[in-house]
């Protein structure tokens, strides 16, 4: 299986949640800051951003994909949201289209959980191509796993990748 990322930068980390708590640090949160994710996700999402100290904010699951309601996630955003973390489940990408001009309207971050999707397409391109940061988990019963746990991070951004480059040896 070749799977190509399309992103200049790729970070190893010891686990998908330090990944994830990489990249939220790298992104200066402040204690009332936001981050939207799935209401129908593995529990980790939501510890790590309550970890780095911002806070949770779930939106709700379309119930043709199973992935985060496009319109819930509109409907959630205030001045406080910094980002969205849209999780890919069991190989499905969800419509990245619509959450990067969320995005671009709403000047917010994205941050993909590829954990379980490693592989997987949405318009030809794969498990974090299209977000700022994309994170990928290794762990053993994942798509492609390892023996232990492992991680990575993806992205395009020099300054992003600079960033958590520091933290993660850290």
């Amino acid at each position: 299986m070749k799977i190509k990322f399309k992103k200049k930068y790729a970070i190893l980390t010891n686990s998908w949640t330090n990944g994830l708590i990489t990249i939220l640090l790298s992104l200066n949160l402040k204690p009332d800051d936001e981050i939207i994710i799935p209401a129908c996700t593995f529990v980790a999402c939501a510890n790590v951003i309550e970890m780095v100290g911002a806070k949770v904010v779930f939106a709700d699951i379309d119930p043709q994909t199973k992935l985060m309601d496009i319109n819930d996630c509109i409907s959630k955003i205030t001045k406080k949201t910094k980002a969205i973390m849209p999780v890919h489940v069991n190989g499905r990408i969800c419509n990245m289209i619509e959450i990067l001009k969320i995005s671009k309207k709403y000047k917010l971050k994205v941050i993909e959980d590829g954990a379980q999707s490693i592989g997987a397409k949405f318009k030809d391109f794969s498990t974090g191509y299209y977000g700022d940061c994309a994170t990928i988990s290794f762990y053993p019963a994942k798509v492609l796993g390892c023996f232990g746990d492992g991680g990575a991070i993806v992205t395009n951004k020099k300054n992003i990748y600079k960033k958590l480059y520091q933290l993660r040896d850290h």
